[in-house]
């Protein structure tokens, strides 16, 4: 029950941190991400929940802030799916998101 439960979750990395980091709108950051890095229509993508991994981290000689993974839990394993083929459009940048593959 909890490996099929994971296959509509996605990993996103990549996003730059924003200096409220803790008062980010996660779904529209996602859904920017899926229309202008994706090429897909956002407003067809349901998302569930979104929320933001590990806690934040600042080197603070240069004050600079690492971003933190974002967890996506998608309505529909169709969306997921459709998120997965365009993989490809994200070859050459810095941004990427992972599969959560349960072990059995």
């Amino acid at each position: 029950m909890k490996a099929r439960s994971l296959r509509t979750n996605l990993i996103f990395s990549g996003h730059p941190e924003t200096p409220s980091g803790h008062n980010e709108d996660l779904f529209r950051i996602i859904r920017e991400f899926i229309k202008s890095k994706l090429n897909m229509d956002q407003e067809t993508v349901g998302i569930l929940e979104a929320r933001k991994l590990s806690r934040r981290q600042v080197v603070r000689s240069q004050g600079i802030s690492h971003s933190r993974a974002i967890l996506v839990t998608f309505s529909d394993l169709r969306d997921v799916n459709d998120i997965m083929d365009s993989a490809k459009l994200l070859r050459d940048t810095s941004l990427a998101f992972l599969v959560i593959i349960p072990a059995k």
